[in-house]
């Protein structure tokens, strides 16, 4: 978490990755991942951290709330785009 609030993201992946192998049971920390992914704009690995998180507790909210909102945002803008190429 330390690394994640100081804006050090290669270094708190690392650490999560290394929790994860301890114990990869937590949603948590694929949850975390999917955030980290989602800074870095690599939208669909960060659904997979998300998709991961919740194949480990499906009730797990945060995850859904993350998978739910992204899931969202890339259907609002493929319809943006499609509406954008059809006026052109």
């Amino acid at each position: 978490k330390k690394s994640i609030n100081s804006r050090h993201f290669y270094t708190a992946e690392k650490h999560i990755k290394q929790a994860i192998i301890i114990d990869n049971s937590r949603p948590e920390a694929y949850n975390i991942l999917g955030t980290l992914r989602e800074i870095d704009n690599d939208i669909n690995e960060a659904l997979k951290y998300y998709r991961a998180a919740l194949s480990h507790d499906a009730t797990y909210e945060p995850a859904r709330n993350n998978l739910a909102r992204r899931e969202k945002l890339s259907a609002i803008l493929e319809k943006y785009k499609k509406k954008s190429g059809k006026e052109q």
